[in-house]
C-alpha cells in the first residue's frame, strides 16, 4: 500500500511540474504544434499543444489546445471543408507569421511549412482527381474590386453546388502578360491576395490564381490551394520549381508554342522538386497570326504527363492582339460563342477538369471581355456538359483488337 501510494505521488509532483512547464507565462500556453505541421522539437518541447484522446484525431494537421483541447480543433486555412471541423475558422487572425485561434489562445507560428501544405494539398488533389464527371475552376479573369469578386464567388458557388461540381474558384491579382502597358492589370500581389483569402473565408472555397515571377510563389502559396502556371511560362523551371517547394497543387497551362509532349517535361520538373501534386492544361496552340485552334488530340496526348488533365475553354478562343482599336493600337479579340464548342469537345474526349472565366457583363470587363461567358449562361452550359461527360467513355482508354477478323 506505502509502495502504491508513493508511485501515486509521484504521479501527482510530476503532473505539477508539467503544468507549471506549460503554463508558465500566466496561463497561456507556449508556442509549439503536433503533428506534421508542427514547430520542430528544438523551438517546442511539444508540451503545450499535444493530441487531444477526448477529440478524434484528423489527418493531416490538427492543433490542439491542452487548455481546452475539447473546445477546438483548429485546422490551418485552405484545408479543404474544414469549416466543418473547426468552429473557429472563421475567426482566425494572423500575427507573427501564423493564425491564431481564439477559442484555445494558441498561437501556431510555423504551421505553413511545406509538409502541412502538401498533405492538405493532397486531399484536395485527390478530390478533383476522383471528381465525377469533372471538377470546375472558374471565376472572372481578374479581379476587379473585393466586392465585385465576392458577388462572382457567391453566384458562381451556388450554381457549381446546385450540380454537385467540385468548385475552385479563380481569379488573377496581376495581368503581368498584357498587350498594351495602359491595359488594366489587376489590384497587385498584396492586395489581391487580401481579397483572395476573404473570398476564400466567406465563400469556404479553394482559390486557384497564377504566378509570373519565382519570388511570388511564397506569398501566393499561403493563400491559393492551386498555383497556376502561364501558358508562356510552362518551361520556365526555377518558376515550376519555386511553386513547387510551397506544397501546393501546381496547375501548368501548355504553351501556345508547345507541343503536348513538353508538358510531360514540366510536370516531371514539379515532381522533382517534391510535389506530385500536378495538374496540366490545354488551351489552344497558335494557328498563324492572331488566331488560336484547339487540337483534341492534345487532351489524350497530355495523359502520358500521368496526372489529371483540364481544359481552357475560354482563353482557348482568344486572337491574340487580333482586335484593332479606334486611334491605333491593337488588343485581344476572342470568339465567345465557340467556347460551348471547344467545352462540348473536351467533356467528349473526357477531360478530368474544365476551366473557364465567368464574368456578369462581360461586354464591360476590362480584361479578355470577349472570351469570358456570361454569367447568366453558366449553369446552362454546365448542365449539358454534365450530361455530355456522362454518356461518353472518354476518360477510358479504347481497346483496339488488331487481329485478323474472321467470321
Amino acid at each position: 500500500m506505502a509502495k502504491f501510494f508513493a508511485v501515486f505521488l509521484l504521479a501527482l509532483i510530476a503532473i505539477s511540474m508539467l503544468q507549471a512547464t506549460v503554463f508558465a507565462d500566466g496561463g497561456r500556453p507556449r508556442r509549439g504544434g503536433y503533428g506534421p505541421g508542427s514547430l520542430t522539437s528544438s523551438q517546442c518541447p511539444g508540451q503545450c499543444i499535444r493530441r487531444c484522446s477526448k477529440t478524434q484525431y484528423h489527418k493531416p494537421c490538427m492543433f490542439f489546445c491542452q487548455k481546452c483541447c475539447a473546445k477546438c480543433l483548429c485546422v490551418p486555412p485552405g484545408f479543404y471543408g474544414n469549416k466543418q471541423v473547426c468552429p473557429c475558422y472563421n475567426n482566425w487572425k494572423t500575427k507573427e507569421g501564423g493564425p491564431k485561434c481564439p477559442n484555445c489562445c494558441v498561437l501556431v507560428a510555423a504551421i505553413f511549412n511545406q509538409h502541412s501544405n502538401m498533405d492538405s494539398s493532397t486531399m484536395l488533389y485527390n478530390q478533383l482527381k476522383e471528381a465525377s464527371p469533372f471538377f470546375v475552376l472558374a471565376g472572372p479573369n481578374v479581379i476587379e474590386s473585393e466586392e465585385h469578386i465576392l458577388h462572382m464567388a457567391k453566384q458562381i458557388k451556388a450554381v457549381t453546388s446546385k450540380l454537385g461540381l467540385p468548385l475552385v474558384f479563380k481569379s488573377s491579382f496581376d495581368k503581368a502578360n498584357r498587350t498594351s502597358s495602359k491595359s488594366f492589370r489587376g489590384p497587385g500581389l498584396a492586395e489581391g491576395l487580401k481579397i483572395l483569402e476573404k473570398v476564400k473565408t466567406t465563400y469556404d472555397l479553394p482559390i486557384v490564381t497564377d504566378v509570373h515571377e519565382s519570388d511570388q510563389c511564397e506569398a501566393v502559396g499561403r493563400v491559393a490551394d492551386i498555383i497556376q502556371i502561364p501558358a508562356f511560362l510552362c518551361r520556365q523551371t526555377d518558376l515550376l520549381v519555386a511553386a513547387a517547394k510551397t506544397g501546393k497543387i501546381v496547375n501548368i497551362k501548355k504553351g501556345q508554342f508547345c507541343a503536348p509532349s513538353v508538358m510531360t517535361n514540366s510536370a516531371e520538373k514539379v515532381r522533382l522538386a517534391g510535389n506530385q501534386n500536378v495538374m496540366v492544361c490545354e488551351r489552344g496552340t497558335m494557328f498563324g497570326y492572331n488566331d488560336l485552334i484547339v487540337d483534341p488530340r492534345n487532351f489524350e496526348w497530355m495523359r502520358e504527363a500521368n496526372c489529371p488533365i483540364v481544359a481552357d475553354v475560354t482563353h482557348a478562343l482568344q486572337q491574340p492582339a487580333g482586335k484593332k482599336l479606334e486611334g491605333g493600337g491593337v488588343a485581344s479579340g476572342g470568339l465567345r460563342e465557340l467556347i460551348p464548342c471547344i467545352a462540348r469537345t473536351a467533356v467528349a474526349v473526357g477531360v478530368d477538369g474544365l476551366f473557364m472565366e465567368v464574368h456578369d457583363d462581360p461586354l464591360n470587363a476590362p480584361v479578355d471581355g470577349p472570351t469570358q461567358w456570361p454569367l447568366r449562361h453558366f449553369e446552362e452550359l454546365l448542365e449539358e456538359l454534365m450530361a455530355i461527360a456522362r454518356v461518353t467513355k472518354g476518360k477510358q482508354q479504347y481497346k483496339i483488337d488488331l487481329t485478323p477478323f474472321r467470321e
